[in-house]
Parts: structure tokens; C-alpha cells; sequence
């Protein structure tokens, strides 16, 4: 089963990854020092179940379809599911669309 999770950043980011793939993230960088491998783990791909949720971080909205549960943590604010995709998945397994460029 398919699962579509959503990744929103600025346009200027969406054109890097367009042209260069997604870089990943340091895990711990992102959760305020909290980290589920005990070390600053590069290359994970932060998206949400919800797009609205992804559009906060950027007006720039790309969707990634995953066939398996990378489920991380709930947003404290909004209650959305947030995951946490290693990079490489993401740039050579899953793939990525962008499917809105900005509102401007």
C-alpha cells in the first residue's frame, strides 16, 4: 500500500532539489537536539501526512509516495503525523514530484 506523504520548503530550495535531489536533513538539527539514533544522523527527508502542515515550512509543496511506515513523531501543534525518510529512498526508490510551485 502507497502512502502519500508531502515535503514543503521555499522555492528557492525546491529549485536546488529539482536540479540536485534532496540533500537530507541532520535529525538532530531538526528536533532541538533530540535524536532516535543518539547521534546527528544526516540524510533523512522530513514530510507530513497532511500538506497544509508541509506548506508552513514553504510555499513550494513536493509529494512522495513511500510503500512502508517511516513514521517519526505527531506535530505537537496541529496533530499531523511528521516521518522522517532516509534521502536516499527518496531520491532513488520512492521518487518526488513537485506539485505546487508558490502562490506568487
Amino acid at each position: 500500500m502507497k502512502v502519500k506523504l508531502y515535503h514543503g520548503t521555499t522555492p528557492e530550495n525546491a529549485e536546488i532539489i529539482e536540479e540536485e535531489l534532496f540533500q537530507g536533513s541532520f535529525l538532530k538539527e531538526l528536533t532541538d537536539g533530540f535524536s532516535t539514533t543518539g547521534e546527528a544522523t544526516e540524510g533523512f527527508v522530513f514530510c507530513s501526512n497532511d500538506p497544509d502542515e508541509a506548506l508552513s515550512y514553504g510555499e513550494a509543496l513536493f509529494v512522495i509516495e513511500v510503500n512502508r511506515d517511516f513514521f517519526f513523531q505527531e506535530s505537537q501543534m496541529t496533530g499531523a503525523k511528521e516521518y522522517a525518510v532516509p534521502v536516499e529512498d527518496v531520491n532513488y526508490k520512492f521518487g518526488f514530484e513537485r506539485v505546487r510551485r508558490s502562490t506568487t
